[in-house]
């Protein structure tokens, strides 16, 4: 099982800096508010039984990030990537997608990205992702942030 301490930490300190900086309805109270815990236990325990899986990044001996994904009949789905601010432009974000793209091996990888997060969808963009319309919305608090469906083909 994954180490759900360390990746709620990580979690948590990436959308302390992105949630509230993205133009949307959302501020730091509001992402206090969310129990990352309590999601990524839910989320460890679907792992077991639906072929996810997650992956540890580290830099210099540190966490630096992690990545979750999983693997449907014919699809990949790339559930979230989380890169801490201090590792970010670092190749950490990259080596996480570029170990997740060969474990999934399909012909279409999918994930959702907030529609304003523009340093995000051009990351992506990198990796031959392309918009295909919206995604299912973040919830943080009682706010929604919109999202957008990114889909890449022939990993």
């Amino acid at each position: 099982m994954a180490d759900i301490s360390a990746i709620t930490k990580i979690k948590k300190r990436v959308w302390l800096v992105t949630y509230p900086n993205l133009g949307v309805d959302v501020n730091r109270d509001d992402v206090l508010k969310k129990d990352f815990i309590k999601l990524e236990l839910g989320r460890s325990r679907n792992m077991v039984s639906n072929n996810w899986r997650y992956w540890l990044a580290k830099k210099d001996g540190q966490l630096a990030g992690y990545i979750a994904a999983k693997k449907e009949a014919g699809q990949g789905i790339i559930k979230l990537i989380h890169v801490l601010p201090e590792f970010q432009g670092q190749g950490v974000g990259s080596a996480l997608l570029n170990q997740v793209l060969k474990w999934l091996k399909s012909k279409e990888v999918v994930l959702q990205v907030a529609k304003s997060n523009q340093k995000a969808i051009s990351f992506y963009q990198k990796f031959g992702f392309f918009p295909t319309g919206r995604g299912n919305p973040i919830r943080v608090a009682d706010k929604k942030i919109d999202t957008v469906k990114m889909i890449t083909l022939d990993t």
